[in-house]
């Protein structure tokens, strides 16, 4: 339908920008992949070699680790804490494929949540329409 068309246009869209702009989140969620890569947890909160410490929520944090996990398959480097920025093809690369990965995951999962949803809302209704014809019945 119509929302699939525009989630797989901007898909698209999103692909052919790959190598077009990075914004100054580009360091930070690279800082970030380096930092959960490459120390344990109690430590994620309080590396301050870059000024773009990890200042997110847990949940965030441990996004940013899942991801760090596939990073080395582009670009190893890119997980090495520094204070300069680092950025090669290969890591721009992959964090544009991280957010459109994400984003393939969430609409896969709306869609999944609203066909459920849909069904128990059926189901439901038609247990209503059968109490109502049973009470009918009764009077």
């Amino acid at each position: 339908g119509g929302a699939s068309g525009v989630f797989w246009f901007t898909t698209l869209v999103k692909l052919l920008m790959v190598p077009l702009y990075r914004s100054t989140d580009f360091d930070v969620h690279r800082n970030w992949l380096a930092i959960t890569w490459s120390l344990p947890v109690s430590e994620w909160y309080t590396e301050a070699t870059s000024e773009w410490t990890l200042d997110y929520p847990p949940f965030f944090a441990a996004f940013e680790w899942f991801w760090a996990q596939f990073a080395w398959l582009f670009d190893p480097q890119m997980l090495v804490i520094t204070a300069e920025p680092y950025q090669s093809f290969a890591t721009i690369l992959f964090q544009r494929l991280t957010v459109i990965v994400s984003d393939v995951v969430l609409y896969y999962s709306i869609v999944q949540f609203n066909s459920v949803s849909g069904m128990l809302a059926s189901t439901v209704k038609l247990d209503e329409d059968e109490d109502e014809e049973e009470m009918e019945k009764d009077e």
